[in-house]
Protein backbone atom coordinates (compact mmCIF):
# COMPACT_ATOMS: atom_id res chain seq x y z
CA UNK A 1 0.00 0.00 0.00
CA UNK A 2 2.91 2.46 0.76
CA UNK A 3 4.25 2.12 -2.97
CA UNK A 4 0.66 3.26 -4.02
CA UNK A 5 0.47 5.84 -1.65
CA UNK A 6 4.05 7.15 -3.25
CA UNK A 7 2.49 6.75 -7.20
CA UNK A 8 -0.23 9.50 -5.87
CA UNK A 9 2.42 11.48 -4.32
CA UNK A 10 4.39 12.01 -7.89
CA UNK A 11 0.91 12.25 -9.92
CA UNK A 12 0.22 15.17 -7.68
CA UNK A 13 3.51 16.62 -8.16
CA UNK A 14 3.31 16.45 -11.62
CA UNK A 15 -0.09 17.94 -11.94
CA UNK A 16 1.11 20.58 -9.52
CA UNK A 17 4.08 21.40 -11.19
CA UNK A 18 1.86 21.88 -14.43
CA UNK A 19 -1.18 23.93 -12.91
CA UNK A 20 1.41 26.23 -10.84
CA UNK A 21 3.64 27.61 -13.57
CA UNK A 22 4.68 31.21 -14.15
CA UNK A 23 3.46 33.04 -16.56
CA UNK A 24 5.59 33.78 -19.95
CA UNK A 25 7.12 37.09 -19.48
CA UNK A 26 5.37 40.16 -21.84
CA UNK A 27 7.59 40.52 -24.75
CA UNK A 28 7.33 43.88 -27.55
CA UNK A 29 9.35 44.34 -30.69
CA UNK A 30 9.59 47.42 -33.07
CA UNK A 31 10.45 45.93 -36.24
CA UNK A 32 11.54 48.54 -39.22
CA UNK A 33 12.97 47.72 -42.55
CA UNK A 34 13.06 50.94 -44.80
CA UNK A 35 13.92 49.99 -49.00
CA UNK A 36 12.47 52.63 -50.96
CA UNK A 37 14.21 55.69 -50.46
CA UNK A 38 13.34 58.49 -52.21
CA UNK A 39 16.43 60.74 -52.76
CA UNK A 40 19.06 57.86 -52.51
CA UNK A 41 19.27 54.17 -54.26
CA UNK A 42 16.64 52.00 -53.17
CA UNK A 43 17.88 49.38 -51.05
CA UNK A 44 16.99 45.45 -51.71
CA UNK A 45 17.16 43.52 -48.08
CA UNK A 46 16.04 45.74 -45.45
CA UNK A 47 11.76 45.14 -46.10
CA UNK A 48 12.30 41.93 -46.34
CA UNK A 49 14.52 41.25 -43.73
CA UNK A 50 11.89 43.11 -41.29
CA UNK A 51 9.20 40.67 -43.07
CA UNK A 52 10.71 37.52 -42.15
CA UNK A 53 12.09 38.43 -38.18
CA UNK A 54 8.71 40.21 -37.50
CA UNK A 55 7.71 36.66 -38.06
CA UNK A 56 9.85 34.55 -36.01
CA UNK A 57 9.64 37.03 -33.01
CA UNK A 58 5.97 36.24 -33.34
CA UNK A 59 6.46 32.98 -32.93
CA UNK A 60 8.94 33.35 -29.65
CA UNK A 61 5.87 35.06 -28.07
CA UNK A 62 6.40 38.97 -29.47
CA UNK A 63 3.79 41.60 -29.64
CA UNK A 64 5.24 43.07 -32.73
CA UNK A 65 4.91 46.58 -34.16
CA UNK A 66 5.94 46.38 -37.28
CA UNK A 67 7.00 49.30 -40.19
CA UNK A 68 7.92 48.95 -43.59
CA UNK A 69 9.15 52.21 -45.68
CA UNK A 70 8.49 54.62 -43.49
CA UNK A 71 8.48 58.28 -44.53
CA UNK A 72 8.95 60.33 -41.25
CA UNK A 73 5.78 60.92 -40.37
CA UNK A 74 5.21 57.07 -40.07
CA UNK A 75 8.15 56.28 -38.48
CA UNK A 76 7.78 58.96 -35.70
CA UNK A 77 3.89 56.92 -35.62
CA UNK A 78 4.94 53.77 -35.01
CA UNK A 79 7.92 54.53 -32.47
CA UNK A 80 4.93 55.98 -30.50
CA UNK A 81 3.05 53.20 -30.78
CA UNK A 82 6.16 50.97 -29.62
CA UNK A 83 5.95 53.02 -26.52
CA UNK A 84 2.33 53.16 -25.52
CA UNK A 85 2.44 48.50 -26.11
CA UNK A 86 5.64 48.97 -23.98
CA UNK A 87 3.68 49.56 -20.78
CA UNK A 88 3.86 46.61 -18.43
CA UNK A 89 6.24 45.10 -20.94
CA UNK A 90 9.21 42.68 -19.42
CA UNK A 91 11.21 42.60 -22.62
CA UNK A 92 11.41 45.15 -25.37
CA UNK A 93 13.82 44.90 -28.77
CA UNK A 94 14.22 47.09 -31.76
CA UNK A 95 15.38 45.45 -34.95
CA UNK A 96 15.86 48.32 -37.91
CA UNK A 97 17.31 47.79 -41.42
CA UNK A 98 18.13 50.71 -43.51
CA UNK A 99 19.74 53.85 -43.90
CA UNK A 100 21.38 55.21 -40.70
CA UNK A 101 24.06 57.45 -39.81
CA UNK A 102 26.41 59.20 -37.60
CA UNK A 103 26.97 62.84 -37.03
CA UNK A 104 28.91 64.27 -33.97
CA UNK A 105 28.54 60.44 -32.24
CA UNK A 106 24.87 60.63 -32.36
CA UNK A 107 22.92 57.76 -34.42
CA UNK A 108 20.33 58.94 -36.64
CA UNK A 109 17.91 56.15 -38.36
CA UNK A 110 16.63 57.97 -41.95
CA UNK A 111 12.88 57.35 -42.98
CA UNK A 112 12.52 56.87 -47.07
CA UNK A 113 11.58 60.89 -47.93
CA UNK A 114 14.89 61.94 -45.92
CA UNK A 115 16.38 64.92 -47.67
CA UNK A 116 19.80 65.57 -46.04
CA UNK A 117 20.98 68.93 -47.28
CA UNK A 118 22.55 70.40 -44.26
CA UNK A 119 23.37 69.79 -41.01
CA UNK A 120 20.32 71.43 -39.82
CA UNK A 121 18.00 69.06 -41.54
CA UNK A 122 19.12 66.10 -39.64
CA UNK A 123 16.71 67.42 -36.30
CA UNK A 124 13.84 67.11 -39.18
CA UNK A 125 14.49 64.38 -41.46
CA UNK A 126 15.62 61.77 -39.32
CA UNK A 127 15.08 59.49 -36.32
CA UNK A 128 17.55 59.74 -33.44
CA UNK A 129 18.07 55.61 -31.74
CA UNK A 130 18.53 57.89 -28.99
CA UNK A 131 15.02 58.88 -29.13
CA UNK A 132 13.93 55.01 -29.03
CA UNK A 133 16.49 53.87 -26.17
CA UNK A 134 15.05 56.35 -24.17
CA UNK A 135 10.75 55.12 -24.58
CA UNK A 136 12.54 51.40 -24.25
CA UNK A 137 14.49 52.50 -20.75
CA UNK A 138 11.39 54.23 -19.45
CA UNK A 139 8.98 51.05 -19.44
CA UNK A 140 11.17 47.71 -19.01
CA UNK A 141 14.16 46.30 -17.28
CA UNK A 142 15.84 44.20 -20.25
CA UNK A 143 16.18 45.95 -23.96
CA UNK A 144 17.55 44.57 -26.59
CA UNK A 145 18.47 46.45 -30.33
CA UNK A 146 19.75 44.79 -33.53
CA UNK A 147 20.85 47.36 -36.24
CA UNK A 148 21.50 46.03 -39.75
CA UNK A 149 21.72 49.59 -40.94
CA UNK A 150 25.47 50.66 -41.48
CA UNK A 151 25.30 49.96 -44.98
CA UNK A 152 27.42 52.50 -47.78
CA UNK A 153 25.39 55.51 -47.51
CA UNK A 154 24.53 58.12 -50.16
CA UNK A 155 22.68 60.36 -47.53
CA UNK A 156 25.58 60.79 -45.23
CA UNK A 157 28.29 61.19 -47.95
CA UNK A 158 25.75 64.42 -49.41
CA UNK A 159 25.41 65.90 -45.91
CA UNK A 160 29.38 66.01 -45.60
CA UNK A 161 29.70 67.32 -49.24
CA UNK A 162 27.24 70.29 -47.65
CA UNK A 163 29.08 70.76 -44.30
CA UNK A 164 32.61 71.46 -46.34
CA UNK A 165 36.10 69.86 -45.56
CA UNK A 166 36.36 71.65 -42.00
CA UNK A 167 33.37 69.73 -40.30
CA UNK A 168 32.90 67.23 -42.52
CA UNK A 169 34.52 64.83 -40.20
CA UNK A 170 31.65 65.29 -37.73
CA UNK A 171 29.72 62.93 -40.62
CA UNK A 172 31.34 59.29 -39.56
CA UNK A 173 31.50 56.13 -41.44
CA UNK A 174 28.51 53.76 -40.48
CA UNK A 175 27.56 53.92 -36.94
CA UNK A 176 28.56 55.19 -33.71
CA UNK A 177 29.41 53.06 -31.00
CA UNK A 178 26.01 52.82 -28.52
CA UNK A 179 26.03 52.64 -24.87
CA UNK A 180 23.86 50.34 -22.85
CA UNK A 181 22.13 53.08 -20.61
CA UNK A 182 20.76 52.78 -17.18
CA UNK A 183 19.27 49.06 -17.11
CA UNK A 184 20.41 45.68 -18.62
CA UNK A 185 20.97 46.01 -22.69
CA UNK A 186 22.24 44.47 -25.55
CA UNK A 187 23.30 46.30 -28.31
CA UNK A 188 23.90 44.49 -31.80
CA UNK A 189 25.02 45.80 -35.03
CA UNK A 190 25.73 44.06 -38.12
CA UNK A 191 29.46 45.45 -38.27
CA UNK A 192 31.90 47.06 -35.95
CA UNK A 193 31.02 50.62 -35.05
CA UNK A 194 32.69 53.00 -37.81
CA UNK A 195 31.92 50.38 -41.25
CA UNK A 196 30.04 49.70 -43.66
CA UNK A 197 27.83 46.40 -43.95
CA UNK A 198 26.72 44.67 -46.71
CA UNK A 199 23.11 44.63 -48.15
CA UNK A 200 24.02 40.76 -49.59
CA UNK A 201 22.92 39.37 -52.58
CA UNK A 202 20.24 36.91 -51.37
CA UNK A 203 16.74 37.42 -50.28
CA UNK A 204 18.10 39.11 -46.91
CA UNK A 205 21.04 40.53 -45.58
CA UNK A 206 24.42 38.70 -44.17
CA UNK A 207 23.57 39.39 -40.57
CA UNK A 208 20.07 39.01 -40.72
CA UNK A 209 20.09 35.64 -42.72
CA UNK A 210 22.52 34.46 -39.83
CA UNK A 211 20.57 36.22 -37.14
CA UNK A 212 16.84 33.99 -38.61
CA UNK A 213 19.18 31.33 -38.69
CA UNK A 214 19.76 30.73 -34.73
CA UNK A 215 17.39 32.97 -33.15
CA UNK A 216 14.60 30.28 -32.44
CA UNK A 217 17.19 27.54 -31.40
CA UNK A 218 15.66 26.64 -28.05
CA UNK A 219 17.52 27.06 -25.25
CA UNK A 220 20.17 29.39 -26.84
CA UNK A 221 21.33 32.55 -24.35
CA UNK A 222 21.70 36.09 -26.30
CA UNK A 223 25.45 35.86 -25.77
CA UNK A 224 25.85 32.92 -27.31
CA UNK A 225 23.47 33.72 -30.22
CA UNK A 226 25.39 36.52 -31.03
CA UNK A 227 28.36 34.56 -30.98
CA UNK A 228 27.52 32.25 -34.07
CA UNK A 229 26.02 35.11 -36.02
CA UNK A 230 29.19 36.83 -35.62
CA UNK A 231 30.60 33.32 -37.43
CA UNK A 232 28.42 32.88 -39.49
CA UNK A 233 28.55 36.47 -41.16
CA UNK A 234 32.25 36.52 -40.98
CA UNK A 235 32.22 33.69 -43.30
CA UNK A 236 29.24 34.90 -45.45
CA UNK A 237 31.51 37.96 -46.43
CA UNK A 238 35.11 36.71 -46.11
CA UNK A 239 35.92 38.48 -42.67
CA UNK A 240 35.13 41.62 -44.45
CA UNK A 241 32.46 42.24 -41.94
CA UNK A 242 31.90 40.83 -38.38
CA UNK A 243 29.11 42.03 -36.28
CA UNK A 244 29.56 44.24 -32.69
CA UNK A 245 28.03 43.49 -29.78
CA UNK A 246 27.58 45.78 -26.36
CA UNK A 247 26.21 44.31 -23.36
CA UNK A 248 25.22 45.06 -19.69
CA UNK A 249 23.15 42.05 -19.13
CA UNK A 250 22.91 40.08 -15.69
CA UNK A 251 20.45 37.31 -16.05
CA UNK A 252 20.30 35.12 -19.22
CA UNK A 253 17.97 36.00 -21.87
CA UNK A 254 16.64 33.44 -24.43
CA UNK A 255 14.56 34.13 -27.45
CA UNK A 256 13.45 30.31 -27.15
CA UNK A 257 13.15 29.16 -23.80
CA UNK A 258 12.65 25.13 -24.15
CA UNK A 259 15.81 23.13 -23.82
CA UNK A 260 13.92 20.24 -25.78
CA UNK A 261 10.70 18.98 -27.24
CA UNK A 262 8.30 19.88 -24.43
CA UNK A 263 5.72 17.35 -23.20
CA UNK A 264 1.70 18.16 -23.34
CA UNK A 265 1.02 19.87 -20.39
CA UNK A 266 -1.12 18.17 -17.95
CA UNK A 267 -5.12 18.50 -18.69
CA UNK A 268 -6.70 19.39 -14.97
CA UNK A 269 -9.18 18.08 -15.70
CA UNK A 270 -7.56 15.02 -17.12
CA UNK A 271 -5.87 14.93 -13.79
CA UNK A 272 -8.61 15.10 -11.79
CA UNK A 273 -10.30 12.11 -13.50
CA UNK A 274 -7.20 10.08 -12.92
CA UNK A 275 -6.89 10.84 -9.47
CA UNK A 276 -10.51 9.92 -8.92
CA UNK A 277 -9.75 6.51 -10.70
CA UNK A 278 -6.77 6.15 -8.32
CA UNK A 279 -8.54 6.60 -5.26
CA UNK A 280 -11.39 4.49 -6.13
CA UNK A 281 -8.33 1.65 -6.68
CA UNK A 282 -7.24 3.16 -2.78
CA UNK A 283 -11.18 2.02 -1.63
CA UNK A 284 -10.96 -0.82 -3.14
CA UNK A 285 -7.94 -2.40 -1.74
CA UNK A 286 -8.86 -0.76 1.50
CA UNK A 287 -12.08 -3.38 1.46
CA UNK A 288 -9.79 -5.93 1.45
CA UNK A 289 -10.27 -8.55 4.34
CA UNK A 290 -6.32 -7.81 4.64
CA UNK A 291 -6.48 -3.80 5.65
CA UNK A 292 -10.03 -3.51 7.51
CA UNK A 293 -9.42 -0.77 9.62
CA UNK A 294 -7.56 1.36 6.79
CA UNK A 295 -9.03 5.20 6.29
CA UNK A 296 -8.86 5.63 2.34
CA UNK A 297 -9.28 9.58 2.84
CA UNK A 298 -6.94 9.52 5.45
CA UNK A 299 -4.29 7.71 3.16
CA UNK A 300 -5.11 9.86 0.42
CA UNK A 301 -4.71 13.02 2.46
CA UNK A 302 -0.82 11.45 3.39
CA UNK A 303 -0.39 11.49 -0.48
CA UNK A 304 -1.51 14.69 -1.51
CA UNK A 305 -1.17 17.45 1.48
CA UNK A 306 1.97 18.97 0.47
CA UNK A 307 0.83 20.03 -3.03
CA UNK A 308 0.78 23.14 -4.71
CA UNK A 309 -2.14 22.58 -7.08
CA UNK A 310 -5.63 23.39 -6.79
CA UNK A 311 -6.99 21.22 -8.98
CA UNK A 312 -5.98 18.13 -6.96
CA UNK A 313 -7.13 19.41 -3.13
CA UNK A 314 -10.33 20.21 -5.13
CA UNK A 315 -10.87 16.97 -6.37
CA UNK A 316 -9.96 15.71 -2.98
CA UNK A 317 -12.58 17.77 -1.10
CA UNK A 318 -15.01 16.76 -3.94
CA UNK A 319 -14.50 12.62 -3.09
CA UNK A 320 -13.97 13.09 0.75
CA UNK A 321 -16.49 16.05 1.33
CA UNK A 322 -17.67 15.05 4.71
CA UNK A 323 -13.77 13.91 6.42
CA UNK A 324 -11.54 15.97 8.83
CA UNK A 325 -9.48 15.50 5.68
CA UNK A 326 -12.04 17.24 3.15
CA UNK A 327 -11.47 19.89 5.80
CA UNK A 328 -8.02 20.55 5.57
CA UNK A 329 -8.08 20.24 2.12
CA UNK A 330 -10.14 22.91 2.15
CA UNK A 331 -8.42 25.25 4.23
CA UNK A 332 -5.21 24.14 1.96
CA UNK A 333 -6.99 25.51 -0.90
CA UNK A 334 -8.05 28.78 0.07
CA UNK A 335 -4.20 29.09 1.95
CA UNK A 336 -3.32 28.82 -1.62
CA UNK A 337 -6.16 31.21 -3.24
CA UNK A 338 -4.72 33.48 -1.21
CA UNK A 339 -1.23 33.35 -1.84
CA UNK A 340 -1.59 33.11 -5.51
CA UNK A 341 -4.30 36.36 -5.24
CA UNK A 342 -2.19 39.36 -7.27
CA UNK A 343 -2.91 42.65 -4.98
CA UNK A 344 -4.82 45.27 -7.06
CA UNK A 345 -2.09 47.31 -8.93
CA UNK A 346 -1.33 50.66 -7.20
CA UNK A 347 -2.84 53.51 -9.12
CA UNK A 348 -0.13 55.54 -11.51
CA UNK A 349 0.31 58.75 -9.78
CA UNK A 350 1.01 61.53 -12.78
CA UNK A 351 3.75 61.86 -14.42
CA UNK A 352 5.89 64.52 -13.20
CA UNK A 353 7.74 66.32 -16.16
CA UNK A 354 10.64 67.32 -14.44
CA UNK A 355 13.22 67.66 -17.46
CA UNK A 356 12.35 70.13 -20.79
CA UNK A 357 12.51 68.17 -23.68
CA UNK A 358 12.20 69.49 -27.33
CA UNK A 359 12.41 68.06 -30.90
CA UNK A 360 16.33 67.64 -30.37
CA UNK A 361 18.45 66.09 -27.82
CA UNK A 362 19.95 68.35 -25.49
CA UNK A 363 23.18 66.06 -24.78
CA UNK A 364 24.48 67.44 -27.58
CA UNK A 365 23.26 70.80 -27.52
CA UNK A 366 26.14 73.55 -28.34
CA UNK A 367 24.51 77.40 -29.44
CA UNK A 368 23.38 79.27 -26.65
CA UNK A 369 19.83 79.20 -27.86
CA UNK A 370 19.80 75.39 -27.92
CA UNK A 371 21.35 75.55 -24.33
CA UNK A 372 18.43 78.22 -23.19
CA UNK A 373 16.00 75.92 -24.97
CA UNK A 374 17.41 72.64 -23.00
CA UNK A 375 17.35 74.66 -19.47
CA UNK A 376 13.45 76.03 -19.78
CA UNK A 377 10.24 73.97 -19.67
CA UNK A 378 8.48 76.71 -21.38
CA UNK A 379 10.84 77.04 -24.77
CA UNK A 380 11.22 73.43 -25.02
CA UNK A 381 7.19 73.32 -25.58
CA UNK A 382 7.66 76.09 -27.97
CA UNK A 383 10.04 74.14 -29.68
CA UNK A 384 7.84 70.39 -29.91
CA UNK A 385 5.08 72.52 -30.99
CA UNK A 386 6.97 74.55 -33.82
CA UNK A 387 8.61 70.62 -35.09
CA UNK A 388 5.31 69.41 -35.00
CA UNK A 389 3.45 72.15 -37.03
CA UNK A 390 6.15 71.88 -39.51
CA UNK A 391 5.91 68.12 -40.41
CA UNK A 392 2.37 68.49 -40.40
CA UNK A 393 2.40 71.41 -42.94
CA UNK A 394 5.09 69.78 -44.93
CA UNK A 395 3.11 66.39 -45.25
CA UNK A 396 -0.05 68.52 -46.87
CA UNK A 397 2.70 70.17 -49.51
CA UNK A 398 3.92 68.81 -52.53
CA UNK A 399 7.30 68.20 -53.46
CA UNK A 400 8.24 71.63 -54.90
CA UNK A 401 6.45 73.41 -52.28
CA UNK A 402 8.45 71.16 -49.63
CA UNK A 403 11.85 72.70 -50.64
CA UNK A 404 10.25 76.18 -50.34
CA UNK A 405 9.16 75.35 -46.46
CA UNK A 406 12.34 73.79 -46.17
CA UNK A 407 14.13 77.11 -47.13
CA UNK A 408 11.51 78.93 -44.97
CA UNK A 409 12.25 77.22 -42.04
CA UNK A 410 16.57 77.22 -42.72
CA UNK A 411 15.96 80.88 -43.10
CA UNK A 412 13.86 81.24 -39.58
CA UNK A 413 16.49 78.73 -38.16
CA UNK A 414 19.15 81.66 -38.64
CA UNK A 415 17.02 84.09 -36.81
CA UNK A 416 16.37 82.13 -33.84
CA UNK A 417 19.86 81.34 -33.35
CA UNK A 418 21.12 85.26 -33.68
CA UNK A 419 18.81 85.52 -30.09
CA UNK A 420 21.95 83.66 -28.68
CA UNK A 421 20.55 82.64 -24.95
CA UNK A 422 17.90 85.28 -24.84
CA UNK A 423 14.86 84.20 -23.46
CA UNK A 424 12.34 86.37 -24.66
CA UNK A 425 14.06 86.68 -27.83
CA UNK A 426 14.13 82.95 -28.30
CA UNK A 427 9.75 83.10 -27.57
CA UNK A 428 8.75 85.51 -29.84
CA UNK A 429 10.71 83.84 -32.57
CA UNK A 430 8.93 80.61 -31.78
CA UNK A 431 5.53 82.26 -31.37
CA UNK A 432 6.17 83.74 -34.79
CA UNK A 433 6.65 80.96 -36.29
CA UNK A 434 3.80 78.87 -35.32
CA UNK A 435 1.60 81.82 -36.23
CA UNK A 436 3.47 81.41 -39.62
CA UNK A 437 3.13 77.79 -39.72
CA UNK A 438 -0.85 78.13 -39.18
CA UNK A 439 -0.65 77.03 -35.30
Amino acid sequence: MRGFAVRILVFAAALAAGAGAAGAERRVALVVGNSAYQHAAPLKNPRNDANALARSLARLGFEVVKGLDLDKAAFERSVRSFARRLKGADVALLFYAGHGLQVNGVNYLAPIDAVLDEEGDLDFEAITLNTIQRQMERETTLNLVFLDACRDNPLARSLARSMGRSRSAAVGRGLARVETGNVESFIAFATDPGEVASDGDGQNSPFTTALLKHIETPGLDVAVLMRRVRRDVMAATRERQRPWTNSSLIREFKFNARTAAAPPKPDPADGIATLQRMLEELKRRQAAPAAPQADPAKQAWEAVKDTESQAVLQAFVARFPGSIYGDFARARLEELRRATARPAPAPTPPAVRATPRPSFNCAYAKLPVEIAICNSLELADLDVRMSRLFYQRKARLRAGDQRWLKSTQRNWLNTRNACGSNANCIRQRYLERIRALGG
